[in-house]
C-alpha cells in the first residue's frame, strides 16, 4: 500500500513522523478508490490496514475516535459497494504460526513493537498478554466494522483452515458480493 501513488503522503507522514494524521489515511483511500474505479477497476482488495483500526489503536485513539473516523470514512467511500472480510481464529495458534513462518525472533520483536506504541505493558514475548491483546483489538474491531454501512463477511476459525481453504471461503464471499468474473 505504502508504494502507492495515492498513499505518497501516508508515506512519507510515517517515514517522517512515525504517525499519520486520519484525515491523511481516509484522504488517502479515497484517492486510492476513486482512482481504481475510473481505470475501471471492478474489484479492489486491501489489506487489513482498512479500516486502519489495528493503526489507530498504536496512534493512541480511543474506540469512539476510532468509530468517528471510520464511519467519515465510510461516508467518503458510499459510492462505493464496499465488503469488509474479516479473518477470525484463535490468537494464540495464529500468533505461533506467524513466530513459525517469521522465524524465532519475530514473537520477540512483534511484542517489543506493541510495547513501543504503548498497546502492551511489556516488550517480551508473553503469548497470552500477546493473545489477550489481539483478542482486545478483534473485538473493537468487529464493532467498528459492524457500525458501517458495508457488507462484512467474518470467516471464522481460519485457524483451522488450510490457506487454501481460507482462500475458497473468502473467494465465494466475494463472488456472492460481486457476481462472477466475466
Amino acid at each position: 500500500m505504502l508504494t502507492r501513488p495515492a498513499f505518497a503522503q501516508v508515506a512519507a507522514d510515517f517515514t517522517t513522523t512515525g504517525r499519520v494524521d486520519p484525515a491523511v489515511l481516509v484522504d488517502a483511500t479515497v484517492r486510492y478508490v476513486t482512482e481504481a474505479a475510473v481505470a475501471g477497476v471492478e474489484v479492489i482488495v486491501m489489506d487489513s490496514l482498512i479500516p486502519y483500526v489495528p493503526s489507530l489503536i498504536a496512534l493512541g485513539y480511543d474506540e469512539p475516535q476510532i468509530a468517528a473516523i471510520v464511519d467519515g470514512l465510510a461516508d467518503r467511500i458510499a459510492a462505493f459497494p464496499t465488503m469488509a472480510i474479516f479473518l477470525d481464529g484463535d490468537a494464540s495458534t495464529s500468533l505461533g504460526r506467524a513466530a513459525a513462518r517469521e522465524g524465532p525472533d519475530w514473537l520477540g520483536w512483534y511484542a517489543a513493537k506493541l510495547a513501543r506504541y504503548g498497546v502492551l505493558a511489556a516488550p517480551e514475548p508473553n503469548l497470552d498478554a500477546l493473545s489477550d491483546y489481539l483478542s482486545r483489538e478483534r473485538a473493537l474491531t468487529l464493532r467498528v466494522l459492524r457500525r458501517q454501512p458495508w457488507a462484512l463477511s467474518v470467516v471464522e476459525r481460519v485457524d483451522e483452515l488450510s490457506p487454501e481453504d481460507v482462500f475458497e471461503v473468502v473467494r465465494h464471499a466475494v463472488t456472492g458480493f460481486c457476481g462472477p468474473a466475466p
